[in-house]
């Protein structure tokens, strides 16, 4: 099991990185961000449901031991969003700053740059509990 959701997590990552790939191409509505989109979303699903959604769960349905797991989830999400919404901010900055023709695609796209951004976000913390979570006799 450890190693299926290692394979779904790198599969996120990199299907995170062609999605940003395609929206910096500016290649909304291709094949290939649609997909991306799709095997980002499915390895999300695979990652929650091997952590057994420790992630999402509310904290009256989870052990000690679990909740620690789950307060520790949350605070990589948190700096992962505080990350994320400092390099977004400052790459649309210098983009805006910017006049060229590529310049002027990225910003009518940058709407699936912040939906890249927050599905980062919001997986965060279920790929971090899939990549540090141990093997149990139940998996």
């Amino acid at each position: 099991m450890k190693t299926r959701k290692i394979a779904a997590i790198s599969a996120a990552a990199v299907a995170w990185l062609v999605l940003i790939g395609a929206t910096l191409a500016t290649a909304f509505g291709s094949i290939i961000w649609w997909v991306a989109l799709v095997v980002f979303i499915l390895c999300w699903l695979i990652t929650r449901s091997a952590t057994r959604d420790i992630a999402e769960t509310q904290s009256g349905y989870l052990d000690e031991y679990e909740r620690s797991l789950k307060s520790r989830a949350f605070t990589a999400g948190f700096w992962v969003a505080i990350g994320a919404g400092v390099v977004l901010m400052v790459f649309l900055a210098v983009i805006g700053q910017s006049g060229g023709v590529w310049a002027e695609d990225v910003l009518q796209s940058v709407w699936q740059l912040i939906l890249a951004v927050h599905l980062l976000i919001a997986a965060t913390p279920t790929f971090w509990l899939g990549w540090i979570t141990r093997e149990t006799p139940q998996e």
